[in-house]
């Protein structure tokens, strides 16, 4: 069965972290965890970038792992937003492929 939850961020929540991976940092919000116990069963996901004002979309397809921002700060430095005051609790690197979506 789908699972669609929102994530969204300022702009560059979403970066490079190599050629073949993006990643995002996961903020403290209403600690239901279901994108980590949905990633623990099934790491495969898909990623829906919007682009409203030229009413583009991306779609990324990949897989997921969850790290503790603790247990890997030199990536928890790359995917922090400068002046977010949020502090990141998990680490989300996606690795996979995309393609263009017409409306």
């Amino acid at each position: 069965m789908a699972y669609v939850q929102y994530r969204g961020g300022p702009a560059g929540f979403l970066t490079t972290v190599d050629a073949l991976m993006l990643g995002s940092a996961d903020f403290r919000g209403n600690r239901q965890y279901i994108t980590t116990g949905n990633v623990r069963a099934n790491d495969r996901i898909s990623l829906f970038l919007m682009d409203y004002a030229h009413r583009q979309r991306l779609k990324i397809f990949g897989h997921l792992r969850i790290i503790d921002a603790a247990d890997d700060p030199v990536l928890a430095k790359k995917l922090t937003v400068t002046d977010y005051p949020a502090r990141a609790e998990r680490l989300r690197p996606h690795r996979g492929h995309s393609r263009v979506l017409a409306q």
